[in-house]
């Protein structure tokens, strides 16, 4: 994590930094799926079609998110 300094991040364990950053991946995701939930129902569809997200609102390894 680029943005933590050495001397926060050496006082971490790998398993609270990885934690850390999952959650924020997460929060991402809820904040990207509340997005496309406000969308209209026509414009969320081709929005999720042309992202390649299944019924289960997860992004395909092809797709960048």
């Amino acid at each position: 994590m680029k943005t933590v300094s050495k001397l926060y991040t050496s006082q971490m364990s790998h398993e609270e930094i990885f934690g850390l950053e999952m959650r924020g991946r997460e929060l991402r995701s809820e904040a990207f799926h509340k997005m496309l939930g406000s969308l209209s129902a026509k414009t969320g569809r081709l929005f999720r079609k042309a992202l390649h997200i299944d019924s289960h609102g997860k992004l395909h390894h092809n797709a960048r998110a």
